[in-house]
């Protein structure tokens, strides 16, 4: 818990007045549960027999990968399937991106002021589109690394696009701005970038201000922390149906996971309609 946070600091007292309760106490001592996510498959033993290579090891390989990835997906942005029976809850495995403002910072990029701070109305004149992107996202986060309060560096996971953009900004001579990933992971001041495909399809946030669509996120992932009760780790299941001559296989984990600590990523945003 972090006392500096004027909503959960201390208060003063007047004789006679009524004393209040620290504001966000309860998300403070919020309660994660557990959530059971599995893969299943199935492989006939004619084909496991015929194949000559071992495909069951193969098979468990891509349920091993799809588990991983389904989880880190669902803690970064959530389980987008609507209303699907195998959704993974968001009470249980808690997203970065939509989780409350006490835990996760939501700033807004407005390349549209960064256009009138570099040039006024002769921006575009002068600087290329991917150059004014660029600085409009590293202004926003920036700026929300002062209410920044987790620990560790931090990592940026962005869509594949995104990355492209920033590194084909040029100045007004036409040369790179950052040569490499790594020029613009000093310039964001974090130790990686990891672009995800799986954020380029993303829907639209539904916000109080309107729909917002992701950016990227900033975080430590030793800031986010996954539980499971004994018994719950990565489990793996195989059976024979003699009916269908048929291998079945399963593998499944029981766990939870949220962000653990106040302010502990930054979630960079930009309003659905001035995307292009």
């Amino acid at each position: 818990i972090d006392a500096r946070a004027a909503e959960i600091t201390a208060k003063a007292h007047t004789k006679g007045a009524q004393k209040t309760a620290m504001a966000n106490v309860k998300l403070l001592k919020r309660e994660t549960h557990p959530q059971t996510v599995y893969v299943k498959d199935a492989l006939h033993r004619d084909d496991i027999i015929d194949i000559d290579f071992d495909s069951v090891a193969y098979m468990r390989n891509i349920m091993k990968h799809t588990l991983e990835e389904t989880v880190a997906l669902a803690a970064l942005v959530g389980d987008i399937r609507n209303e699907d029976a195998d959704k993974i809850s968001d009470q249980n495995i808690r997203p970065i991106w939509t989780d409350d403002e006490l835990y996760a910072i939501h700033e807004t990029v407005d390349v549209a002021d960064m256009k009138t701070k570099l040039q006024g109305t002769g921006t575009g004149a002068n600087f290329g589109e991917e150059f004014i992107y660029a600085e409009a996202i590293i202004a926003a986060v920036m700026n929300a690394r002062i209410k920044y309060k987790g620990k560790g560096a931090l990592d940026f996971y962005c869509a594949p696009a995104l990355l492209n953009k920033m590194l084909l900004a040029r100045d007004m001579n036409g040369r790179r701005i950052y040569d490499s990933a790594a020029d613009l992971c000093k310039v964001l001041n974090v130790a990686n970038i990891f672009t995800v495909e799986q954020f380029a399809d993303l829907p639209a946030r539904e916000t109080d201000g309107g729909k917002m669509n992701l950016l990227g996120i900033f975080v430590n992932m030793n800031n986010y922390q996954f539980g499971c009760a004994k018994g719950g780790e990565v489990t793996s299941f195989e059976d024979f149906d003699i009916d269908y001559n048929q291998y079945k296989y399963l593998m499944e984990t029981r766990l939870s996971g949220a962000l653990i600590d106040p302010y502990a990523a930054i979630v960079l945003e930009e309003p659905e309609a001035a995307q292009g």
